[in-house]
């Protein structure tokens, strides 16, 4: 069974529109694993609906894809599923200011274990 690719759940919720793009800042510091947003970058999930990342650009970070540098032969730390990647460290602490959650419905917090399907899902749509 093939998989199709459905890049229209990903969005720039700044300019509706246009095509979504990723533009990362490297962090002003000595760490060679922390990054900014520089444009917001939106998902649509069947679940949660439209979440948007980051919620604050000056608060949030990210390492791109957590993967321990020994498994980067097998798991590159950017590629195809680094948007998929970005929306995850959204719902994921700590990648928020003050260990906060960067998204959330407004009723409750995400859980890990919807986290981790939302970056399945992710991946999926991207055709990783």
């Amino acid at each position: 069974m093939e998989l199709e690719t459905e890049l229209e759940k990903f969005f720039d919720p700044d300019a509706p529109g246009d095509r979504w793009r990723i533009v990362l800042r490297h962090v002003d510091d000595d760490t060679q694993d922390c990054w900014h947003m520089e444009r917001r970058l939106g998902y649509r999930d069947k679940e949660l609906g439209d979440i948007v990342v980051p919620r604050n650009k000056a608060t949030f970070t990210t390492d791109l894809t957590s993967v321990p540098q020994l498994f980067t032969w097998l798991v590159p730390r950017t590629g195809t599923h680094l948007a998929a990647a970005l929306v995850h460290d959204a719902l994921t602490p700590p990648f928020s200011e003050d260990g906060q959650y960067d998204w959330e419905v407004p009723d409750r917090p995400i859980t890990q274990l919807q986290a981790d399907r939302v970056f399945r899902d992710a991946m999926r749509d991207l055709g990783t």
